[in-house]
């Protein structure tokens, strides 16, 4: 056996030493087949979710500086209020683009792995055999843009333990069917 090629882990071997059947083949017809093997990133529509969450902020701190801009500054110009609406609305779009670049999940025969954060970096595995129940959530804005948050709940939690926002419809239901599947074990 050379290096390159690829030495069968200990779950393809059976008692006698010779090797097991691919785990493609340990799996039943009526198990549905999982939603993908690839790196995932959420529905591009959660930007515009984001988006109008970062606004209500900027916005109230524009009415400080309007007010400022009003009552205090003797030249009563307004630029403390455009410069400050000026920059909460650039804030409010690094915001929302740094934050759906770096959103992924991915779900494999055996786990859950959600990859998010912009300056501090979150990886959660959630393995599928602890999976209780999945929850699919909205609220009036996604909604309104089609958006539904999975939330998973594990064995030994009260909370959820991990959740994905701004899934379609049709894809969060897709992850949550494949979630509640019960994943293929090994004999």
């Amino acid at each position: 056996m050379t290096g390159a090629e690829e030495h069968p882990g200990p779950e393809h071997r059976v008692p006698d030493g010779s090797e097991a059947p691919p785990r493609a083949d340990l799996v039943p017809e009526s198990h549905p087949p999982p939603v993908t093997f690839e790196r995932q990133m959420l529905s591009s529509t959660v930007r515009w979710v984001w988006f109008a969450g970062y606004l209500i902020p900027a916005l109230m701190t524009t009415m400080i500086a309007l007010q400022l801009d009003i009552f205090l500054l003797p030249t009563r110009t307004g630029l403390v209020t455009t410069a400050t609406l000026a920059a909460a609305i650039g804030l409010a779009i690094w915001r929302t683009t740094s934050r759906y670049r770096n959103w992924s999940w991915e779900l494999d025969e055996t786990e859950l792995i959600i990859d998010r954060g912009v300056v501090f970096k979150l990886t959660r595995i959630v393995p599928r055999v602890r999976v209780q129940h999945v929850d699919l959530s909205s609220g009036p804005i996604d909604r309104l843009f089609g958006l539904r948050q999975v939330s998973i709940y594990t064995a030994g939690t009260r909370e959820a333990d991990a959740s994905i926002p701004g899934l379609t419809s049709e894809r969060a239901e897709a992850l949550r069917q494949a979630l509640i599947a019960r994943p293929p074990t090994t004999p």
